[in-house]
């Protein structure tokens, strides 16, 4: 490709050298993304448990994405929890649940966001989404499964999350009602 983009070429030509550039970079993501889908799947008895946070793995993620929300127009409601909620959990995993769920809300928000750590253990995010409907709500959690929107998607983002969940003895689901997805993590407070 780089030979090619080097030569004399038409409109037409560059048009094609662009086309398979951009899936040339889906593929390498889908390579990348399964990859890391395997290595999770494969040591899902490797969870490295410890006291964590939650209010502060979520304070981090939501500020690591803070220039992308901006710059996309979110301006997040953040309601977290005063009481710490302290969980034995993975804090990368709980930080790559965190990551992937914000990054959906980048691809389908209608340009908002709420999140809700209650006392309790649970973490909600919530946005409006018109351009999705119950069925392909229904299907989020699917391997592969990638709604037409978003560009340059693998499918696997809530899949890994869901995975990471259940391997920490948490819950994830989403619902959809009036144009608005809403995605909930519990985990319980077990001592281990």
């Amino acid at each position: 490709m780089e030979l090619l983009e080097q030569e004399e070429k038409s409109a037409t030509v560059n048009r094609y050298i662009e086309i398979i550039k951009d899936r040339v970079d889906i593929l390498k993501q889908l390579s990348e993304e399964l990859f890391k889908y395997s290595v999770i799947i494969s040591t899902k008895n490797n969870i490295t448990k410890e006291q964590v946070i939650i209010n502060t793995v979520l304070e981090e993620s939501i500020a690591a994405f803070y220039t992308v929300l901006t710059e996309r127009n979110i301006v997040p409601e953040i309601q977290i929890s005063e009481t710490k909620v302290v969980r034995m959990l993975d804090r990368s995993a709980l930080s790559r649940v965190f990551s992937n769920l914000i990054s959906n809300v980048i691809k389908y928000s209608d340009g908002d966001l709420k999140i809700v750590l209650s006392e309790n253990g649970e973490i909600a995010f919530s946005n409006m989404a018109s351009g999705l409907d119950e069925i392909q709500v229904g299907r989020l959690f699917d391997r592969f499964y990638t709604v037409e929107a978003a560009r340059k998607s693998t499918g696997l983002g809530l899949t890994i999350s869901e995975t990471l969940v259940e391997q920490m003895k948490g819950t994830i689901s989403a619902t959809y009602e009036n144009n608005r997805l809403s995605i909930h993590i519990f985990f319980p407070d077990i001592k281990e």
